[in-house]
């Protein structure tokens, strides 16, 4: 399914469309900007945003990093990290995710070794990502983070979203859309069918399992679950 095709659909439950009807050039650009608005509403939403798996490569004695397309850690800029591990000689170690102001508050930030802990300020493009101690060898780092949903630029173009997500976006673009459109009446069925699917995703995400699990040395070597720390 198209970009296109999802508004369409949208301005269909609204019986502003009918079938096989072209959109006009304002339908199209309000579709696309209520879109990307009702995108913007539900990264805010812990149980409705997307997560995702990144791995990256650290450098020996390199603590910073920046992350974003094109970025030094070229990749999906975060919107926030949720958990990490590092990986060094075949042996995965916990990250443990700690606040800007904590790191902030770390009195020697050069010390060198297995990093222990990562904080992740986000900007307006890019991320940046900082870990402590100071990796002294070259390793990866896995992290799993929040990210953002891709706005719509190209109407022409895939929408690549997990399973249950376009349906809660075309009955919930319809009701975003119906304002601009006084004399229409939301549908019983469609302002239902809105409230399912997201109730339906909400479900989903909290039954979605997301522990990271590492390998570490000491007398409880074997596989642990940061979840449940």
């Amino acid at each position: 399914m198209t970009y296109i095709e999802l508004i369409t659909a949208a301005y269909r439950k609204l019986g502003i469309a009918g079938e096989g009807e072209t959109l006009s050039a304002q339908m199209k650009t309000d579709g696309k900007q209520a879109l990307n608005l009702l995108f913007e509403e539900w990264e805010n939403d812990p149980d409705l945003a997307l997560t995702e798996e990144q791995e990256f490569d650290t450098a020996a004695s390199t603590a910073e990093y920046s992350i974003g397309d094109g970025e030094t850690w070229d990749g999906n800029k975060p919107l926030s990290v949720e958990a990490a591990y590092t990986t060094i000689g075949g042996y995965d170690y916990e990250l443990t995710v700690i606040p800007e102001k904590e790191y902030m508050e770390i009195k020697d930030k050069t010390v060198t070794g297995i990093p222990e802990y990562l904080t992740y300020t986000p900007s307006d493009l890019t991320g940046t990502v900082k870990l402590y101690p100071v990796p002294a060898v070259v390793g990866t780092v896995t992290i799993l983070n929040i990210r953002l949903f891709t706005q719509c630029t190209d109407l022409t173009a895939d929408v690549e979203l997990p399973k249950g997500y376009k349906s809660a976006l075309i009955f919930n673009l319809a009701i975003t859309l119906s304002p601009e459109f006084p004399d229409v009446t939301v549908s019983k069925i469609v302002l239902a069918k809105a409230m399912e699917t997201l109730d339906m995703i909400r479900l989903s995400n909290k039954k979605r399992p997301m522990p990271i699990k590492f390998y570490f040395l000491g007398r409880n070597r074997g596989i642990f679950n940061i979840n449940t720390r």
